[in-house]
């Protein structure tokens, strides 16, 4: 009869079969096949069980749960020795970058990270009709770069430019000796506040006197930071560093005022 519990069987009734279905359905058995002796819980579902009156539960025994310990997987090491696998990295960092596509300051951020290798997403603003994400990200100055690292805004070039420098150590963009490190920071400074502010707005924008003298400030200018390179490969010395950063936009504008300053 075992078959006629899987369905029926050719070559016995039907009647017959189902008489045999509904006397194993009746079939009450002397002793529960889920009959348990004691149920084994920890402390927290003891206390719950307690809150609600409950812990007269028969059987109910506390105990202390082991934690989970993986399985050893072993791979192949050097030169065939047995040695453990590594596990992936499972969560991917958010790295992305709010610019336009002519600002020098978010093109300063774009060298930085293609130098360190750093892979990004990049979200281009029309500053006439500013973005959600770029107000929500700079809510002050509501202007561009953004650099975003797992949901966490940097504003402002240069400082974007030292937060990459601290969070990723590839391609250092600073030395390691600190009077030097100054100096660095000092050039990128001077390079915004003299040079790069006089030239978009005095050399450009302004007429007459005042434009004849902004361009004779400028090639003063122009003047402290040759001395600087003089004798170098680059203002980092033999690599590019933050200064070469900071100040290549010159390369990519300067054709821009080039004929005022002749």
């Amino acid at each position: 009869m075992t078959r006629i519990q899987k369905g029926p069987v050719r070559g016995i009734s039907l009647k017959l079969q189902e008489e045999e279905r509904e006397r194993r359905m009746d079939f009450v058995p002397e002793e529960s096949a889920i009959k348990i002796d004691e149920i084994k819980v920890d402390k927290e579902t003891i206390d719950m069980l307690a809150a609600l009156g409950m812990s007269d539960i028969p059987g109910l025994v506390e105990f202390e749960p082991q934690p989970f310990v993986p399985p050893q997987v072993f791979g192949r090491g050097q030169a065939g020795a047995p040695g453990r696998r590594k596990k992936k990295e499972s969560m991917a960092e958010e790295v992305k970058l709010l610019k336009n596509w002519s600002s020098p300051y978010g093109l300063r951020v774009v060298w930085a990270l293609k130098l360190k290798g750093i892979e990004y997403d990049e979200a281009l603003e029309d500053l006439s009709n500013k973005s959600s994400m770029l107000l929500l990200y700079n809510p002050v100055y509501k202007k561009i770069p953004v650099f975003v690292h797992n949901g966490k805004p940097i504003c402002e070039s240069l400082l974007i430019l030292e937060y990459l420098e601290e969070t990723w150590k590839q391609t250092p963009l600073l030395p390691e000796d600190p009077h030097q490190r100054a100096l660095a920071r000092f050039w990128a400074k001077f390079g915004d506040e003299k040079v790069l502010q006089t030239m978009r707005l005095d050399v450009l924008l302004k007429q007459g006197k005042q434009q004849e003298e902004a361009i004779v400030s400028i090639i003063e200018n122009f003047k402290y930071l040759e001395e600087e390179l003089k004798g170098k490969k680059f203002f980092g010395g033999e690599t590019i560093g933050l200064v070469d950063i900071a100040l290549g936009w010159l390369a990519y504008h300067f054709n821009v005022v080039e004929d005022k300053l002749v």
